[in-house]
């Protein structure tokens, strides 16, 4: 019986191959081909991984929103420096000093607005 691993690195290949097409021709002059080209695989490989070329701008957006998602978190813990600092060396900004602890683990609250009287 054949395994997983081949046909995931594939899969990975032509996602990354959508996104450079994408990036740089747009999806309304990004070919099938194009992207098989782009990534090295075969034609006939994204109808088999993905149905047509028209799921597979889902799966990038998929991806890429994964990818952001996980450096907004390590820049909010503090992971992600910026230029010529460590990480952590710096306190968090001003609207999210008290709550950026809360909005780490993904309990945010909603806070009232103060009532003017």
């Amino acid at each position: 019986m054949f395994g997983q691993g081949g046909g995931a690195k594939e899969r990975d290949k032509l996602i990354e191959g959508a996104k450079r097409c994408l990036r740089e021709r747009g999806y309304a002059h990004t070919t099938a081909r194009d992207i098989a080209r782009t990534s090295g695989a075969n034609l006939a490989s994204i109808g088999h991984h993905f149905g047509s070329k028209d799921a597979l701008p889902a799966d990038v957006m998929v991806e890429e929103s994964a990818e952001w998602a996980d450096k907004l978190r390590q820049a909010m813990a503090g992971e992600v420096p910026r230029e010529g600092e460590a990480a952590g060396d710096r306190a968090p900004p001003p609207g999210l000093r008290g709550r950026h602890r809360s909005l780490r683990s993904g309990r945010a609250q909603a806070t009232a607005a103060p009532s003017t009287g």
